[in-house]
Order: C-alpha cells, then structure tokens, then sequence
C-alpha cells in the first residue's frame, strides 16, 4: 500500500525545517514522500524553500513543495477533468485557510495514488518509530497494531479503552486520527454527539493524542471545512459519522510526538497578547461554526439510509452542503453575527488591538467560509475523483531539489 506525509504550514520557516527532519531520520521511514503546502506569503515561502533545499539529501523521502503559485497548472488539470467551475476549484485548492491548505494536500495525495495519509503540524517532531508505527495503523488489523504498538517508546503503561474488541483474522477498515481528541472533554460540551456514541462503536481503542492519521475511506469522502477552526475536530467527527455506518474501526492515537514552541523564545508582551487574542476569535467563531456544523452532521445522519453502503459518505457529504449553504442564507445566521460581532469588538479592545483587528470583517469572513464548505462538500467527491485522474508525473513540478 502507498501513503505519503503532508505538512501544511503557514510563516514557520525555522520550525518547519526541523519537523521535516525529524522524518527523515526516523529510521523505520521506508521513503515515503513528503508533501509540504505553503499558505506563506512570498517572503517566507522563499525561506522555506531555502530550508527545505538544505534536507535534500539526509533522508530516503522526496521532498514536495506546493503553495498557490504553484498549484495554477494543478487547478488548470483538476477543472479540465472535473468538468466544475473556477470558483469550486479555487475553494478547494487556495481557500485561504488552513482547511483548503489540508484540502490541497489531499488532492495531491490522490493524485499520487496513495492509500493513507499521515498529517502532521509544521511544528511538530516526531520520535524515531512514528512512520513504522502507523504503517502498521493504516494497512493491518486491530490486534496486530495493538500487539505491535505496545513495544514503542512512549506507549508502555497507556491505558486503553477496548470495548469488544474482536481478534484473530479481522480485517476491517482502521482510522487513526488523535488532533485534540479527549473522550472526557465531550462530556463538558454541548454537542449533538453523546459520549456513550464513542463506546457504542464497540471496536475503539483510545490512546494518547498528537497527529492526524487517516486511510483511504475517509480522505477521499471527506475534506476540511474551509474555516480555520479546529479541522481536525470538524473532520474526526464526520468521520465518526461515516464508520459508524460503514463498520469501520477508530482508533484515536498517535506515536509519541513533540512540540515546538509556537511563541519562540522570549516573546514581547505585544506577542502574547496577539496571541491570546487570535485565540479568543478562534474560539468565538468556532461557538458558531461548531455547533453549527456538528448539528448538521447529526441530522444528515439520521435521515441518511446506511442501505447506501459505499455511497454512503460521496452522499453524505453532498447533503452536508446543501445544509450549510442553507444555513449561511438563514435568518438564524443573520441574528447570530452582529452578536458575534460584538463580542469580538469587546475582545479586541481589551487587548488593544483596534488598529490590527477589524469585528465585521472577522464575521463576514465568517460568513464566506461557511459558504465555502458547503460549496466544497457538495463537489469534494467529484474533485478527488478528477485528481485521481491526473497524471502523477505533474508532481514533478513541486519536487524540492537542491
């Protein structure tokens, strides 16, 4: 089976270099290819570039660069062959956010033929085993990856949550994927997804959290909302959804990882207020965007016959976008903006801010991007499809040399 890594990055020039390079010398790496996409602004995508020239030749992975100068001859190829419009295709490949820069990757991940994908963060740094380590996640059984997963460093003494799970000859299809997942913080939440939801899948395992792992079900049926609020969260929960029905297998885990420090060393009071800040929008847009999305999910579900097998996900996905659409058009987003909106007045002056920040600017982006998602699930089936069509020697193009 094939897989390949993608990173997407946004203005980390310094800390992306070393997550690279902490792949490549990951002994256990069997050369599997390195995707990097770059939402950075031309400045720092220099930078990148220069850095990652440098990793060239200390490892056995290729090194791919993609960002959205890049990508025109990609989105010329994947709207001659999905037959969609401009608009589609701009939103699934420079979106502007993080979801579409993930969004791009999977593309491209269709286009190599590959049968997982494992995500990692631009500051993430991954411990020798990691590429081994879901190998074994994405292409074998439960049991096998259980048994071989407690000899890691890192992963001894976890405790895991097995609820029926079978052994022996199972072969079903395994999801791995650990972003921000944590069972006990469900219970604090008001989603529409219960937290006795996880353990009626009876076949999950629960270990520790760090990357984004997935198999070839899911990035081909499900892309990353077009908002910047927590992907992975939106994206494990539809994948939930989706196995749930199919008899899959979710096992949310990762080998043990590292972090960087986003701030740096020493940051100015100025940058921890930034910081602070941008999280507090995050979080308020995504009391929307959320909640929202989440609701839909569980509605589409329950209206969805699982007598569509297969189907199941290309039309679920399809569903979800006439739903959001619906939504962004509805009287209810109407009377929750301008709340929004002053809420984010108010954060915006406590932090003192005005002159970098502007609250309708945040809503009406807001708006767009919801837009965006319904637009991109209504058609993500037929792009990943058109991307399996091109002819992979188009990544050529993006391939880092020195």
């Amino acid at each position: 089976m094939k897989y390949a890594i993608c990173i997407p990055t946004y203005k980390r020039p310094e800390l992306l270099p070393i997550t690279v390079e902490s792949i490549l010398k990951d002994p256990t790496n069997p050369s599997l290819p390195i995707f990097v996409s770059s939402d950075s602004s031309p400045e720092y995508r220099t930078k990148e570039i220069e850095h990652l020239k440098t990793l060239c030749n200390q490892g056995p992975s290729k090194i791919y660069y993609i960002d959205t100068e890049r990508s025109e001859p990609y989105k010329r190829q994947l709207q001659k062959l999905s037959g969609l419009n401009g608009e589609v295709i701009d939103i699934a490949m420079n979106g502007g956010s993080a979801g579409a820069n993930r969004n791009r990757l999977l593309l491209l991940a269709c286009t190599y033929g590959a049968d997982g994908v494992i995500f990692l963060d631009d500051d993430m740094k991954v411990e020798e085993g990691f590429i081994e380590y879901h190998n074994i996640a994405l292409g074998n059984t439960v049991s096998q990856f259980l048994s071989k997963m407690k000899n890691y460093k890192g992963t001894k003494g976890k405790k895991f949550v097995i609820n029926g799970l079978k052994r022996g000859s199972l072969e079903k299809n395994i999801e791995v994927f650990g972003s921000n997942w944590d069972l006990e913080d469900q219970r604090e939440h008001d989603y529409p997804l219960p937290y006795d939801d996880f353990i009626e899948l009876g076949e999950t395992a629960t270990l520790d959290a760090g990357n984004l792992s997935l198999t070839n079900l899911v990035y081909n049926t499900i892309p990353f909302p077009t908002h910047s609020q927590d992907e992975d969260w939106n994206f494990g929960l539809c994948a939930i959804r989706m196995l749930e029905v199919l008899d899959g297998i979710i096992i949310m885990s990762t080998h043990p990882t590292s972090y960087q420090k986003e701030l740096g060393p020493n940051p100015s009071e100025r940058q921890k207020r930034l910081f602070k800040l941008e999280s507090d929008i995050r979080s308020k847009c995504g009391d929307i965007s959320y909640s929202k999305l989440h609701y839909i999910w569980w509605n589409v579900k329950k209206i969805l016959p699982t007598s569509l097998g297969k189907n199941y996900g290309r039309e679920m996905m399809k569903r979800m976008g006439e739903e959001v659409q619906n939504f962004v058009k509805s009287s209810e987003l109407e009377e929750m903006l301008p709340k929004l909106e002053k809420e984010l007045e108010s954060r915006i002056k406590e932090y003192n801010f005005e002159d970098s920040f502007n609250a309708k600017d945040i809503t009406e982006k807001l708006r767009k991007d919801l837009w965006g998602t319904g637009i991109l699930y209504q058609n993500w089936t037929n792009l990943t499809d058109a991307a399996k069509k091109i002819d992979s020697s188009i990544l050529d193009e993006f391939l880092i040399t020195e």
